[in-house]
């Protein structure tokens, strides 16, 4: 299971518009597909991302397509 922070949801808000003005619904939808089936593999394994302890504790980062999903553990 996952949650989203409040920047985290502005986000994914923002990369929607952007796709879908970018790209049309189609792709749009495909990409945030993607991002779910993403979160999914990070939240069943959550230490595929690389550790971010530069930034806080137990913070990982992990790369999909043009984003870079941080989340803590």
């Amino acid at each position: 299971m996952y949650k989203f922070s409040v920047k985290a949801k502005q986000d994914l808000t923002a990369i929607t518009h952007y796709t879908t003005e970018q790209f049309g619904h189609t792709q749009s939808d495909e990409y945030l597909n993607l991002l779910k089936k993403t979160l999914e593999n990070i939240a069943s394994f959550p230490q595929i991302g690389i550790s971010r302890s530069e930034i806080g504790l137990n913070i990982f980062s992990f790369v999909c397509q043009s984003h870079t999903i941080f989340y803590q553990i």
